[in-house]
């Protein structure tokens, strides 16, 4: 399973008459309402064989001008990390993949306008284990965790999509944590609701977090244990 800045064309104009109007600057669309996003499927099909074989993980940000259809156009990638690795190239061929509604949430109509997707790409986590009951981390009081990497809204939307198929729910996980603040070892502990697929979303969400590798009083994380839900909101 499976998070821009893009060069920005710049073109010598011949400066325009003192009477003439600015040309109106494009709209950054900031809140975009997906009518189709790429699935875990696809983000595996596009994901860099050589840095699959070789275990990397990595991302890159697609930037592009939706059409009027909500369609993305004029697409460039940058930001690869790390670079070399063809995940610039793997978002380009994600971004067919993309369509967004005629309007933005926020009302900017989307014809036009710019759009800044950030991807992630990542290997699928480790076969889920039963953990063995450690020290069990807090994330809040006086030995909380500080987490330093956590899933945005568009890996939300993206697990939402290809295991619940939008619906609302959520599941907790009680995982083990490894020495990097990353989950080693996860079980689902619980669903809202059974056979719905939010215990295998939770699940495929649980590798984008990591922690520090202290908790606030400096306790290390490594093999402490952790109980956390994760919710999915539909839109």
């Amino acid at each position: 399973m499976l998070s821009v800045l893009a060069a920005i064309v710049m073109q010598a104009a011949t400066p325009a008459a003192p009477s003439a109007p600015p040309l109106p600057r494009p709209s950054v669309i900031t809140h975009p309402d997906w009518l189709h996003l790429p699935t875990g499927d696809d983000m595996a099909k596009f994901y860099p064989k050589a840095a699959a074989d070789a275990h990397i993980e990595g991302r890159a940000v697609l930037r592009c001008t939706v059409t009027v259809d909500g369609d993305l156009a004029d697409c460039t990638a940058t930001g690869e990390d790390p670079p070399g690795n063809g995940f610039d190239q793997a978002v380009l061929n994600l971004a067919p993949l993309f369509k967004m509604k005629p309007m933005a949430k926020d009302g900017v109509p989307v014809s036009g306008g710019k759009v800044a997707i950030p991807i992630r790409f990542v290997l699928p986590p480790p076969v889920a284990t039963t953990p063995s009951k450690g020290p069990e981390l807090a994330t809040t009081g006086p030995k909380a965790i500080k987490w330093i990497d956590t899933p945005g809204p568009d890996i939300f939307a993206i697990t939402a999509t290809h295991y619940v198929k939008g619906r609302s729910g959520s599941a907790t996980l009680f995982c083990i944590v490894g020495a990097d603040g990353r989950f080693v070892g996860c079980r689902i502990e619980s669903e809202s609701a059974p056979n719905m697929g939010y215990g295998y979303a939770a699940m495929a969400m649980a590798q984008y977090y990591r922690m520090a590798p202290t908790t606030t009083d400096g306790t290390s994380v490594a093999g402490g244990t952790i109980r956390f839900p994760i919710s999915f909101i539909a839109n």
